[in-house]
């Protein structure tokens, strides 16, 4: 018997025929794995990756459920909590979140290192004159490793 074709009765099975039984097998395992995956994956629009500026001091803040947290990336993208938006955008939905409350939420921003000043400077700005009172700076602790971050 050669070890290259192998029989089964009347059939002469060789290794080719092994390969694909092999590769067949693989892919109904496979196949099911990964539609898992992307399945259990939530798909969510969240601002990139954000590096932090340091800080010697800082406190570390409660979040609360009224806050409102905008992130300027360093390309001067603006996100409204997880929603991309632009400037005047910002301006209008700060003004109507102010609205009709009696306490002020904290504005918590999310500012990379390396955003334009500007940007930041002209959502500060229109947060003061729609009447918030406190905005604060997300930065990360110096010398304490990644992860937390102080206001």
């Amino acid at each position: 018997m050669n070890c290259r074709n192998i029989r089964i009765g009347r059939e002469r099975i060789t290794t080719e025929h092994w390969l694909g039984l092999f590769a067949l097998d693989f892919l109904i395992l496979l196949v099911p794995v990964l539609v898992f995956i992307i399945a259990v994956t939530p798909i969510v629009n969240l601002p990139p990756f954000i590096e932090f500026p340091t800080a010697k001091t800082g406190v570390k803040n409660p979040e609360f459920e009224g806050d409102i947290t905008i992130s300027v990336l360093r390309d001067g993208r603006i996100f409204f909590f997880d929603e991309l938006v632009g400037t005047r955008s910002v301006v209008k939905r700060l003004r109507s979140s102010r609205q009709n409350k009696t306490t002020i939420p904290i504005i918590r921003m999310r500012i990379d290192r390396s955003a334009p000043f500007g940007t930041v400077r002209r959502i500060a700005i229109a947060a003061r004159d729609a009447g918030y009172e406190r905005v604060t700076i997300m930065v990360e602790p110096e010398g304490i490793s990644w992860g937390h971050v102080w206001e």
